[in-house]
């Protein structure tokens, strides 16, 4: 429903397919697990208990990653970015949900979608990650609907088109789609 209501917004009627976005997210999440592993190891062994235990523990484990399946991954991404382009040839804007679900209110660990319980933190970036691990320019704009909590849409270009995105999303500020509550003190 936002992505309905951002497209309508921006007079956008076309839908696209990108082959490969079934296993662009696990592809996403093997890369920068193993690169914020590699990253950040040596401050793991050294002070662990510094750190968040939800990441600590999926940093170490991402630290015993095989490298063949961190380098399928990368093959992957040479080939999921080329069809991403090829998609994105007769397009300006790629409009698509920013995640599965509202907001999740804080200290939230699991959500329900469809009637199954999945983790807050595993599933957030769900749809993000598809795009930012390629490196191609986007934003999530948020979208309230009254009584609820955000939900957002994100927008995607090309590489090095990074105003159109923000010009898409200032279009979608000026036609009154993303809107925050608004509170007024005293």
């Amino acid at each position: 429903a936002a992505v309905a209501r951002a497209a309508a917004a921006l007079g956008a009627t076309r839908r696209i397919a990108i082959p490969g976005s079934d296993r662009a997210p696990a592809a996403s999440l093997l890369i920068t697990a193993a690169e914020g592993a590699s990253l950040h190891l040596d401050e793991l062994r050294r002070r662990a208990a510094d750190f968040d235990s939800h990441i600590r523990d999926r940093w170490l484990a991402a630290a015993m990653i095989p490298q063949a399946w961190v380098h399928a991954a990368q093959r992957f991404r040479r080939v999921y970015r080329t069809q991403l382009l090829a998609a994105l040839a007769d397009v300006d804007v790629l409009i698509a949900p920013t995640t599965p679900f509202p907001a999740p209110h804080i200290g939230e660990e699991t959500i329900a979608i469809d009637g199954q319980s999945v983790p807050v933190r595993g599933t957030l970036g769900r749809f993000t990650a598809p795009f930012s691990f390629l490196g191609v320019p986007s934003i999530s704009v948020p979208l309230w609907d009254d009584g609820t909590l955000p939900l957002g849409v994100q927008l995607v270009a090309k590489p090095f088109d990074d105003g159109l995105v923000l010009r898409a999303a200032a279009a979608l500020e000026a036609a009154g789609v993303p809107r925050a509550p608004v509170a007024v003190l005293g």
